[in-house]
């Protein structure tokens, strides 16, 4: 992948910048999800100490804490972008 992308030339559709996160990129499977599944959870931010412990903030933000990604549509992804290679 590393070569591919030096490369100026174009073999198939994919934008260059995308084809690092093939099959690694829970973003997609966490857009990819409704809100009706259940799969996360909303919770204060922590602060990250100096250590990298996180530490309770009481006034720290809401943030979505997802306690599961469905795999399949991460690896569905990954299964299109390269059948649009095979082109």
């Amino acid at each position: 992948m590393e070569e591919y992308n030096l490369h100026s030339t174009e073999p198939c559709e994919l934008r260059k910048g995308e084809n690092w996160c093939l099959g690694d990129s829970p973003v997609v499977g966490v857009l990819l999800q409704c809100g009706w599944r259940g799969n996360f959870h909303t919770e204060t931010a922590p602060l990250i100490a100096d250590d990298m412990r996180y530490l309770p903030n009481p006034g720290g933000k809401e943030i979505r804490v997802y306690d599961f990604v469905d795999v399949r549509m991460i690896l569905e992804d990954m299964y299109a972008k390269l059948a649009l290679c095979e082109r």
